[in-house]
C-alpha cells in the first residue's frame, strides 16, 4: 500500500489475494504483520482488515498491545469457529463478526465502558453461535448492544451484569 492509501474498505472485495499485502514505509495509516493475512493500524494497536479465509480457531493473543478490532473486520469469515482476543482489546467496532456462520464460541469481551454503537450488530447472523460472551460492561453508550445477537438462532442464553444499564432503563 503506497503512502497515499488511507482506506482499504471495499477495495479488495471479491478478490482473492494470494500473497502478502505490503505497506510502504511512508504509509502513516497501516502496518502489515509478517506471515499474517491482516493489516493493522499504523501503531499496531488495531486490526483494520483481514484478507484471507480463517479456518477453525483464530488466536490473536500473540498481538500484545492490541486494543481494538475495527468495523466489520472479521465479517463473513464463515469458516472461523472461535476467536481468542488478547485482554488488552477494549474496543470492538460494529459488525466485527457479523455473518460468521461457523462461529460457535464468542470471544471474551473485557471492556467495562462502551462507546456509542461499540458492539452494534457484532454477532449478527452467527447462526452456529451457542456460547455468548459474558457482558460485564457497566457504562454503556447509545446503541452499544443493539442487535448484537440478531439472527443467532443457536444461542440459548446471555449473561449480563446490570440489566438496567443494558436495557437503558431505570428500576425503582
Amino acid at each position: 500500500l503506497s503512502k497515499g492509501v488511507t482506506t482499504v474498505l471495499g477495495v479488495f472485495d471479491g478478490l482473492q489475494i494470494k500473497g502478502q499485502i505490503t505497506v510502504a514505509d511512508d504509509n502513516v495509516n497501516f502496518s502489515a504483520v509478517e506471515g499474517q493475512k491482516m493489516l493493522l493500524d499504523a501503531d499496531g494497536k488495531g486490526v483494520v482488515y483481514v484478507y484471507d479465509t480463517i479456518r477453525g480457531a483464530c488466536d490473536l493473543t500473540a498481538f500484545d498491545g492490541l486494543t481494538y478490532i475495527g468495523k466489520s473486520v472479521f465479517a463473513n469469515q464463515d469458516q472461523m469457529t472461535s476467536l481468542i482476543l488478547p485482554v488488552t482489546v477494549q474496543e470492538i467496532q460494529e459488525s466485527a463478526f457479523s455473518g460468521c456462520t461457523s462461529l460457535v464460541n464468542a470471544p471474551a469481551l473485557p471492556a467495562t465502558e462502551l462507546a456509542e454503537m461499540c458492539y452494534f450488530h457484532m454477532f449478527d447472523g452467527c447462526t452456529s453461535l451457542t456460547t455468548a460472551p459474558y457482558l460485564g460492561s457497566t457504562t454503556l453508550a447509545k446503541s452499544c448492544y443493539a442487535f448484537m445477537f440478531y439472527g443467532c438462532s443457536s444461542l440459548g442464553a446471555v449473561g449480563i451484569t446490570d440489566i438496567s444499564a443494558w436495557c437503558n432503563i431505570k428500576f425503582a
